[in-house]
């Protein structure tokens, strides 16, 4: 696929699955993808669909997010890097009509700053800077038996989260 048409590309997809997702037989003619009396089954449990989440730390992305999406989930960024590409997102929200405080963000600390799953203050930052949704991995646990993993989401629970 051409680099250069990957956003147009990936815009579109998003039109055509969301048409798709509709009740009954749906259409749909772009530049990359059509489709004429179509229907998708199973029925999506959200009615519309899916929630679509933009992925990226760019302010294309973000943009992206606020033009067509519903979330915005930016890798390896810091709380202030956060705050810039969720104002970018709420701006592009506004410029095309849609409700900029309905884009849910996701944050993974820990990608940013390895070890800091369990640091209140480096969450709460995260949460200052609009984070709606922080996100753990196993293996920031440091264990790789259910039981490590269950206690490192226990001490989330109760010592980070409730911290913040």
């Amino acid at each position: 696929m051409p680099y250069e048409k990957r956003g147009r590309r990936f815009d579109e997809a998003i039109d055509a699955l969301r048409e798709l997702w509709q009740p009954g037989f749906r259409s749909f003619a772009g530049d990359f993808y059509s489709f004429t009396n179509c229907e998708s089954k199973p029925d999506p449990l959200t009615p519309g669909g899916p929630p679509i989440v933009i992925g990226g730390s760019t302010p294309a992305a973000a943009r992206r997010a606020g033009r067509v999406g519903d979330g915005l989930f930016p890798y390896v960024v810091s709380p202030d890097t956060l705050a810039e590409l969720l104002a970018i997102a709420r701006a592009s929200a506004v410029e095309h009509g849609r409700d900029p405080a309905a884009l849910e963000v996701t944050a993974w600390p820990g990608c940013w700053q390895p070890g800091s799953a369990l640091d209140p203050a480096v969450l709460r930052d995260f949460v200052q800077a609009g984070a709606n949704r922080l996100m753990v991995s196993a293996q920031e646990s440091g264990s790789s038996d259910i039981d490590g993993v269950r206690d490192f989401l226990r001490r989330m629970q109760d010592d980070a989260i409730s911290a913040i």
